[in-house]
């Protein structure tokens, strides 16, 4: 079990941290990260793709961000593995996300076997942590999950017998496979640690928490309508130096990865420097390495940062430089962002102090966004007025956002009454894309001015530089369009609570809005009602439609509750579901993907069930669409969509218990047996499963609710 000796563990905090060497976003440095993470976890072949991310802390410290992936094709899904590794060559984090589903079952791997499997791959990745990672102080179920394949081993860091900084390591492993599948680590590295002796006792520690958090007397309701009293300490998370007995003062920037380690040490990067001899890069990695090379340089980003007029920023002291790539993909096209993160603070560990962010293209330079923050706060009358925060926000837009001058302007929203009020606060200011003098609100941008001083505070853009314009030629004039919102949309009257002369009793009132079920656009140029994601509105699609050709028929109640739930429903414009027809195999796949996607869009194009059908993997070879499907294809497609396909290849071990099993297609046996044990099907009168029977649109869908009903 983790022990807990508060007193003692704050005197840890307090070792010499040294910064590593590397600072800046070089391509060395990523290479040789690169080469140490892949001696140390194995990259499958068929992870083509790569990118890249770089951190540093305030000390200077680097890691790692690696990203390996498979290339994005048409019906498969994207498989990754990202693996974030520090100047000092330990693997900090990893993860590997093959997206496989998973079915109820038991574990494989429980207890002990799970404890020795996150040893064996902790041990061949950071050998050297694992002197501080005790078994007694490693956390991990005795009894496997049965609804996820996922469980987890938590080992906490100790040094000289007592829990490191609150350091873990947590690994997460498959049940059922025993794979590591993921790995997050806190790990701060120390030159020298404080010997427990010099620590004041703990009966004394206890006398200084209580003397400057005494006990408080309160209530705290633990169950509904009933509230206890109870005592607490005035501040819980008081804590004190225990080798001075003083209040603890903690580090205010979070954990540090860097340094020289207590029990790692030099050998660790020499170990890897050796390993790297043994690895290749890529032509991914290589061109990911190119792309890195061409960033700007931090100098030069820093010098853009610190030229930011009319912010403070001029004064403050530097901290760090992240690289970030913000990876998109379209039509199997890559698109690489590199964003720069900046952080300088003012007045470090002091109450004062001022923090400042600014975020560039980290490939042009362009101001992205920018943010300081002082915790300063006062409401006295703001020393400068509205206009000239406006002004101030204007010029600084126009300066680090050239492509927005004359394009924005301010939209007020402040009310005559809100006007007369003095300002208390900063001044918020939207500047808003103005096109053909006509506003465009998705566009716009943000900047918080200083109330007293009318410095910039924070920068926001958010800005379309592709987007073509719609000529303003012919649009429907302001009255018409008024005539139209209110036939389209109508009023609609209620009752409300409305004010009665007092500040206590409310009077009852009829009330008059706009229909609020209805959406409120009209259609500059055509006129029509449009909905809040462009489409003509159409009252009928927000309804349920049950078909008019069911009633009386065998899979009435079954196709009706499919719909009711919005697995399924008509083809636009229709009423009747045909239940007696044969089914195609484009709308049985439709079907079948509702176990993978939640509905069942049949009425989508059979390009795109197809592609979704072999996404997840229940078709494989090309099928005709328009093919008739036979009630064999229904139940192969069905067993295929729950992930039992080689479990129904097995063969020499099924039997279905049909008395026209020897008509079922060689081969498909085994997917006959597992649906009716899945309660899918049944025989008829005469014990038979009629397998090269055309299937039903009717029992295709009773299919389908069988299995997510049982």
């Amino acid at each position: 079990m983790k022990k807990w000796l508060a007193g003692i563990t704050a005197a840890l905090m307090l070792v010499s941290l040294v910064p590593s060497l590397g600072f800046a976003a070089d391509d060395a440095a990523l290479e040789q990260a690169i080469l140490s993470a892949k001696s140390k976890i194995e990259v499958p072949a068929e992870y083509t793709e790569f990118e890249s991310n770089i951190f540093t802390d305030e000390l200077g410290n680097q890691e790692f961000h690696l990203t390996w992936s498979t290339k994005p094709e048409e019906y498969q899904v994207t498989k990754s593995m990202d693996i974030t590794i520090n100047s000092r060559g330990d693997v900090v984090s990893y993860s590997h996300n093959q997206w496989n589903d998973s079915e109820m079952a038991f574990a494989n791997y429980t207890g002990d076997a799970l404890l020795q499997i996150a040893k064996d791959w902790l041990s061949g990745v950071n050998p050297g942590w694992m002197a501080e990672l005790p078994d007694e102080a490693a956390e991990y179920p005795m009894v496997g999950s049965v609804r996820s394949d996922t469980d987890r081993v938590t080992f906490h860091r100790q040094v000289n017998g007592l829990d490191f900084c609150g350091n873990q390591v947590n690994i997460s492993i498959n049940n059922r496979t025993g794979e590591v599948t993921a790995m997050y680590s806190d790990w701060i590295y120390a030159e020298s640690v404080p010997d427990p002796s010099i620590a004041i006792s703990a009966e004394d520690a206890a006398n200084i928490f209580l003397k400057n958090s005494p006990m408080e007397l309160f209530y705290r309701s633990y169950e509904e309508n009933q509230a206890v009293l109870v005592y607490g300490p005035k501040d819980s998370s008081f804590a004190i130096n225990a080798a001075t007995g003083e209040e603890f003062a903690p580090f205010r920037y979070g954990y540090l990865n860097g340094s020289t380690a207590s029990g790692g040490g030099g050998a660790a990067a020499e170990e890897a420097a050796v390993a790297n001899d043994k690895a290749a890069l890529t032509e991914e990695e290589l061109a990911n390495i190119g792309e890195v090379a061409g960033l700007m340089s931090e100098a030069d980003l820093r010098a853009k940062a610190e030229s930011l007029e009319n912010t403070g920023i001029d004064s403050a002291k530097f901290v760090s430089c992240n690289y970030r790539n913000l990876v998109s993909w379209e039509d199997d096209t890559k698109d690489s962002k590199y964003q720069a993160h900046l952080l300088y603070l003012e007045n470090a560990d002091q109450e004062n102090e001022h923090r400042f962010e600014v975020v560039m293209d980290a490939m042009t330079g362009e101001l992205l966004q920018y943010f300081s923050y002082d915790g300063s706060y006062d409401d006295d009358p703001a020393k400068i007025t509205q206009e000239e925060a406006n002004a101030n926000a204007l010029a600084f837009a126009e300066a680090y956002a050239p492509e927005t001058a004359g394009k924005i302007k301010t939209i007020s929203e402040n009310t005559e009454e809100e006007e007369e009020e003095p300002q208390t606060y900063d001044y918020s200011v939207a500047l808003v894309r103005h096109e053909n003098e006509i506003p465009y609100h998705q566009n716009y941008v943000s900047i918080n001015v200083d109330k007293n001083t009318g410095r910039i505070k924070s920068f926001y853009k958010t800005w379309d530089k592709e987007t073509v314009f719609e000529d303003p030629a012919g649009v429907l004039g302001e009255d018409r369009a008024g005539e139209l919102l209110i036939e389209k949309v109508g009023m609609q009257l209620t009752y409300a609570l409305a004010q009665n002369g007092t500040e206590t009793i409310p009077a009852m009132a009829l009330k008059y809005t706009l229909d609020l079920e209805k959406p409120t656009y009209i259609g500059a140029k055509t006129g029509d009602l449009l909905t809040y994601s462009g489409d003509i509105y159409d009252p009928s699609e927000s309804t349920v439609v049950y078909p008019e050709d069911l009633n009386g028929h065998y899979a009435q109640e079954q196709i009706n509750t499919l719909i009711e739930s919005g697995i399924l429903q008509l083809k636009e414009g229709e009423t009747s579901f045909r239940p007696d027809e044969a089914i195609t195999q484009k709308d049985l796949l439709a079907f079948v993907s509702s176990l993978k996607t939640g509905y069942i869009p049949y009425y989508d194009t059979a390009g795109s069930i197809m592609q979704t059908a072999r996404r997840y993997g229940i078709i494989d070879d090309p099928i005709d669409p328009e093919a008739l499907a036979t009630r064999e294809d229904g139940l192969v497609f069905i067993i295929r969509a729950l992930n039992y396909d080689n479990v129904a290849k097995l063969s020499g071990i099924f039997t279905t218990g049909f008395a026209d099993e020897d008509q079922i297609t060689p081969g498909r046996i085994g997917y006959v047996a597992l649906s009716k044990g899945f309660g899918m099907v049944g025989g008829d009168e005469n014990g038979c499963f009629n397998p090269q029977a055309t299937l039903t649109r009717a029992d295709a869908a009773i299919m389908i609710y069988n299995y997510l009903a049982n």
